[in-house]
């Protein structure tokens, strides 16, 4: 088959201060994610792990975070999205950095939102936290997922 028939592979990478995730589309529909906790412990291991990501899934495009637009994310994670970028700048895929985006009054209406429309995504739904407890590590996932919706809607 021809790269002009192939599908279109997206790598959508989201970064937290104790871990990394990503997800993987093939045609606009997840079809792998995963979460790393040792990509997360330096920039170097977040570069790594980034460019390993997009060289197995033979990715076409990889979606991140703008780096430079973010004020949300603490020094640390900051430091890894820069490596993540960076890293995703020496890969031959596209590189797309976009907006945090969040439509919804809370991250679990957002993940609700979008297993409703990637059942698939239910798998990996985290339950809704209470305010005393930590975020779920999940949640990192459905960030990444709403990164790579904003180029495939």
């Amino acid at each position: 088959m021809g790269k002009k028939n192939r599908s279109l592979t997206i790598i959508s990478i989201a970064v937290s201060h104790n871990r990394i995730a990503m997800v993987f589309l093939i045609d606009k529909q997840p079809m792998d994610w995963e979460m790393s906790y040792v990509a997360a412990s330096s920039p170097d291991n977040a570069a790594k792990k980034a460019k390993y990501w997009v060289q197995w899934y033979g990715a076409d495009v990889v979606v991140t975070e703008n780096p430079r637009s973010t004020n949300r994310k603490g020094e640390r994670s900051q430091k890894l999205l820069e490596a993540v970028v960076g890293a995703v700048q020496t890969t031959k895929a596209q590189p797309i950095e976009v907006e945090r985006h969040q439509p919804y009054p809370s991250k679990y209406e957002q993940i609700d939102a979008l297993c409703a429309r990637y059942p698939q995504m239910k798998a990996a739904a985290p339950r809704k936290r209470k305010y005393w407890e930590n975020e779920p590590h999940a949640v990192t996932i459905f960030e990444a997922l709403s990164n790579a919706e904003q180029i495939t809607r």
